[in-house]
């Protein structure tokens, strides 16, 4: 590489540094709270002002877009976060966005076509399909906020989002009793804070600014504007891949069981389940966002090979993260039916149990995350495909075996029994990783001719 490209490195150590990690938390956090909460509401909306079958149908598109859309996402918000190295720019990460999220939804498209479903059933999975799919370019700024650990702006987009799709949901459903519409409102309305706040903020951090030489960080021209570059975008291709089939795996983790309760119990479980299952995302939210704020750092101090700092701060994720998800057991055993009623209906009561086990599959969850983002940011992505297809697998059977069986529980427990196996893997590999880095020493890559700044040690 020519010296451009090390003034570029330079540049973009010095941009991270004297950003408090505790700072950075308590905005995702924030963020993550709050779009959680407002997730939740949209079940509630629908419970509320439609029916049962109109929330098995929301959960129904969203078990068939996630999946897609999160595989085509590439996870690209993580190799973006964690290119400490500037190896590609923004404009080259939005290119290849638009083709794969296009690709996609055309995906979605055909499953609804060909699948089984009746037009209504159809249309939805359409709608909703749409609304992931722009929801996925702010994922791509996310990226982009966290890589320069700018992490409020993700929280104060998030918390738009959340607070604008629950009310503009909430006044279509009411109005046309019909979930095709008030999916087209929550695309709408995504739609809307991705043009006025993602991409704002966006070009702000992105616009040419002067490096120590006196020549501009980025190149010429619109930061914005994506780049179609074949070997380019192949060779990004390439090193996401494998992150975009272990996004995949992870979303037929979480949905594998909702499409057995489908075929066996019909969508009005489905609902249910889903309603019950998503009360359980505010205890993972946490993690991730203690995970999202830590991920850089901990990029920058495995990419520089400061193993002991590495480890000390992945120690700090895990004990927080099984603090996190024992509380969240024990709320749920004391106080499961009580929870329920409160959050939904008398109803819901019954199904106290099936709430235990779900919570005790986010109490893994939440571990497992964090042992995830150790791997990730020490760039292991390619590992991470068989370890979560195993998870996959072991989740499978358990549906395979216990829903026909147990009904919702055996749903409950087969998704647990994969964040075990998750867990477990996820722990054997991450301890690999760390005695071969402490054996063999980190090897740096350092541009020719660059100087790489210290990283600034800033505690939790």
């Amino acid at each position: 590489m020519g010296s451009s490209s090390a003034i570029r490195v330079d540049s973009c150590q010095a941009e991270v540094r004297g950003q408090p990690l505790h700072a950075n938390f308590w905005w995702v956090l924030t963020g993550n709270a709050t779009y959680s909460l407002c997730q939740w509401m949209i079940l509630v909306a629908l419970v509320k002002l439609g029916s049962p079958l109109m929330l098995g149908q929301f959960a129904l598109g969203l078990a068939i877009a996630s999946p897609v859309l999160t595989f085509t996402n590439l996870h690209l918000r993580a190799v973006q976060a964690t290119d400490a190295r500037r190896q590609y720019r923004f404009s080259e990460y939005l290119g290849l966005r638009i083709l794969t999220t296009a690709a996609g939804w055309l995906f979605i498209a055909l499953i609804a076509l060909v699948g089984n479903f009746d037009s209504r059933t159809a249309a939805i999975v359409l709608a909703v399909g749409l609304a992931k799919a722009v929801e996925s370019f702010s994922d791509l700024f996310y990226g982009l906020f966290q890589q320069r650990e700018d992490l409020k702006r993700t929280a104060v987009s998030m918390i738009l989002r959340g607070l604008l799709a629950v009310a503009s949901l909430a006044v279509v459903l009411a109005i046309t009793k019909d979930v095709f519409w008030s999916a087209i409102a929550l695309m709408t309305t995504w739609g809307v804070v991705w043009a006025t706040y993602d991409v704002r903020w966006g070009r702000r951090i992105l616009e040419p600014q002067p490096a120590i030489s006196g020549q501009p960080l980025t190149g010429a021209g619109n930061p914005l504007k994506p780049i179609f570059d074949a070997p380019k975008q192949w060779s990004l291709l390439r090193l996401a891949l494998p992150l975009g089939v272990v996004m995949l795996l992870l979303a037929l983790y979480a949905n594998v069981p909702r499409y057995f309760i489908q075929h066996y119990m019909g969508e009005e479980s489905l609902g249910a389940f889903s309603a019950m299952a998503y009360a359980m995302v505010a205890v993972t939210g946490v993690a991730e966002a203690m995970g999202h704020s830590a991920t850089p750092r901990l990029s920058r101090y495995f990419a520089g090979g400061q193993v002991a700092r590495f480890r000390s701060l992945l120690l700090k994720l895990l004990g927080f993260g099984i603090a996190l998800g024992a509380a969240a057991v024990a709320a749920a055993s004391l106080g499961g039916s009580r929870i329920l009623t409160l959050l939904y209906t008398p109803q819901y009561a019954e199904h106290a149990g099936v709430f235990v086990w779900l919570t005790v599959a986010a109490a893994l969850t939440c571990v497992a995350w964090m042992l995830d983002f150790g791997l990730t940011a020490a760039r292991h992505f390619k590992i991470q495909v068989p370890m979560f297809a195993t998870a996959l697998l072991a989740t499978a059977a358990g549906c395979y075996l216990l829903v026909p069986r147990l009904g919702m529980r055996g749903a409950a427990v087969s998704l647990a029994l994969g964040a075990l196996a998750h867990v477990l893997l996820a722990a054997a590999i991450l301890a690999w990783v760390l005695i071969r880095s402490a054996a063999g020493g980190r090897q740096v890559f350092v541009p020719a001719g660059s100087r790489v700044l210290p990283v600034v040690e800033v505690e939790l």
